[in-house]
């Protein structure tokens, strides 16, 4: 992997990144997390904490590995999900080739900023109400929305969406550190509009400071 250097930006502290981190980090190695896109590289800090790194990993191995909902298309819907609310660049950036293969397309995930107005299944539409659960409420999630899991999916899978939801918020590291991409790699599709029923909104400018609402 590259030299962050190689990307330019600031020297401030020493920080080679066009992005400045809230807390100034010193390291000057790029990852792609696998990708090998090199578009996607960003600055990694997992070397100040090798061990909690290692666990991470680990804990993504292993949740990645369960098969439950064994349908890549949906979880890559799950995933972009959050990663919307999140505004996380580098997760909006990615695609699942599994779920390419299974006929994902850029359509399809624009459907999923405004799923209930979409034509999308109710399966589908299910399973992303349980991630706004997650995101948004958890405490309070609703008698209809709990029915409408159990209507589409088991208990086991239900499970496995919740753990794959706390392994996809990780983000929330990248973010709140400025280490993300500054924006995420255009796709066929424009992004599409927030929906304007999620009960929040973003400021205006938008921006890092900006609350982030599902798309």
């Amino acid at each position: 992997m590259a030299d962050a250097s190689s990307h330019g930006g600031t020297s401030d502290a020493g920080w080679p990144w066009p992005v400045k981190p809230r807390i100034p980090l010193p390291t000057r190695k790029l990852t792609t997390y696998g990708n090998p896109d090199e578009r996607l590289a960003v600055p990694d800090v997992s070397d100040l904490a090798p061990d909690i790194a290692e666990a991470r990993r680990q804990s993504q191995s292993v949740t990645f590995a369960l098969s439950a909902v064994n349908d890549p298309v949906l979880t890559e819907m799950v995933r972009l999900r959050n990663a919307r609310f999140q505004d996380c660049h580098f997760c909006q950036s990615t695609r699942s080739p599994a779920a390419r293969a299974q006929g994902a397309t850029e359509t399809l995930y624009a459907a999923i900023d405004d799923y209930e107005a979409s034509d999308l299944s109710e399966r589908q539409k299910a399973a992303l109400r349980l991630a706004d659960a997650y995101l948004l409420w958890p405490a309070g999630t609703s008698d209809e929305v709990r029915a409408g899991a159990l209507e589409h999916f088991t208990p086991e899978q239900i499970v496995e969406f919740v753990l794959r939801l706390l392994v996809y918020s990780s983000d929330k590291v990248m973010i709140s550190l400025r280490l993300d991409l500054d924006e995420p790699l255009p796709r066929s599709l424009p992004a599409a509009r927030r929906s304007s029923g999620s009960g929040c909104s973003r400021a205006a400018g938008g921006g890092r400071g900006a609350r982030r609402c599902p798309r």
